[in-house]
């Protein structure tokens, strides 16, 4: 059995994640803002592996509280995202996603026994590039994507998180091992849909963003 940690385990995609892992006999510490949440009703008999911890992580007083929070986890699964409100778009925290994966790689490199590797899966946008790689954007998808970054703080969060991972972990954290998602666009309420799993988001119809395929979260 392993243990995970789920960060955003209430959302549409962290909750059903949580779910998975719990069906799969794993332990979970899902950490939501409230207890006061559908995350029970959705794993129903599992809800047994499920350790809920109220709370956010840039919200925990100290390095400690987080380093206890992840010790001795097989993997932190990073499933945040802003609310589609006013508040949520345009207020703070502006950089949710990238100051949590900070926090969460310092307290995994302090926390990590030695010789075992830890992991980090981010739950990303296709709308972010892999610098490392040569992806194939089209100009008017880098165009676009440029826009969004100085006017949409969740992207920008979004892009910072992973050029992070990409830059910095390797150098600062090399004990930790990661994997940025970059899904095509996310459908509720749909039954099982096939995935493939590729370095690149896949191009289609003109271009991974506007003509990326579509995926269940289910």
């Amino acid at each position: 059995m392993r243990k995970f940690v789920v960060l955003g385990a209430t959302g549409k995609t962290g909750r059903l994640v949580t779910r998975e892992l719990a069906r799969g006999k794993h332990r979970v510490t899902a950490v939501v803002r409230s207890r006061e949440n559908c995350l029970t009703e959705c794993l129903k008999e599992d809800v047994v592996l499920v350790d809920q911890v109220e709370g956010t992580v840039l919200g925990m007083e100290s390095e400690g509280e987080v380093e206890g929070l992840v010790k001795d986890c097989d993997a932190v699964l990073i499933c945040l995202g802003h609310t589609l409100t006013m508040a949520g778009v345009f207020g703070a925290p502006r950089r949710l996603v990238r100051d949590t994966v900070k926090r969460v790689a310092k307290a995994l490199g302090s926390s990590g026994a030695r010789g075992k590797k830890k992991k980090i899966i981010l739950m990303n946008s296709n709308g972010v590039r892999n610098k490392l790689l040569v992806e194939n954007y089209p100009w008017h998808e880098r165009m676009l994507l440029g826009l969004l970054y100085f006017a949409l703080p969740p992207h920008a969060d979004n892009v910072e998180a992973s050029e992070y991972l990409t830059m910095e972990v390797a150098k600062e954290h090399p004990e930790i091992e990661w994997v940025c998602v970059r899904p095509g666009d996310l459908l509720d309420g749909e039954e099982h849909s096939n995935y493939g799993v590729s370095p690149s988001p896949a191009e289609k119809h003109g271009g991974p963003v506007l003509g990326a395929a579509k995926t269940s979260r289910d």
